[in-house]
């Protein structure tokens, strides 16, 4: 499991690199995008094989409401990507890291989830994609108002 885990940090490290040192500014955004399309569109392909039709219809409509946020993010915002590769790492947890069937590999949903959240940090952190806020928008400050400790220690 572990193993998997370095394997997609690793090769999401490899993909980020070669996007900066290869892609103008420009393309990086869009690079990113295609990549959320991919790795969503790889699921299906899993599935083609060894799975009920329902299961291949569900596959197939989470990979297009994938390419919608990634087109999103591709026409609109970069927010939009970092959002597709959460909620794809969630995806990859919540629905297929339980399923190791015939279907999906075995080291596929935790190889994918680090590659996921490496990705989702890219588009707005090191991508030229659009600011959240305007430029000279000023910081604002909170303060802590009230806390709530649980019974488990939690604050």
């Amino acid at each position: 499991m572990a193993i998997d885990l370095l394997k997609g940090l690793g090769v999401s490290a490899l993909a980020v690199l070669s996007a900066t040192v290869l892609l103008p500014p420009a393309a990086r955004i869009p690079f990113v995008g295609v990549l959320l399309g991919v790795a969503a569109g790889v699921y299906p392909g899993f599935a083609l094989g060894s799975t009920p039709t329902r299961e291949r219809r569900l596959q197939w409509l989470v990979t297009v409401a994938f390419a919608f946020v990634a087109t999103a993010g591709i026409a609109f915002s970069a927010w939009w990507l970092t959002a597709g590769w959460v909620l794809h790492a969630a995806w990859d947890a919540l629905h297929h890291a339980g399923r190791r069937g015939a279907w999906v590999p075995v080291h596929y949903p935790m190889f994918c989830l680090s590659f996921d959240l490496v990705l989702a940090v890219y588009p707005v952190l090191l991508g030229t994609g659009k600011r959240l806020f305007a430029e000279g928008t000023p910081a604002r400050s909170f303060d802590l108002v009230d806390t709530l400790p649980l019974a488990s220690g939690i604050v």
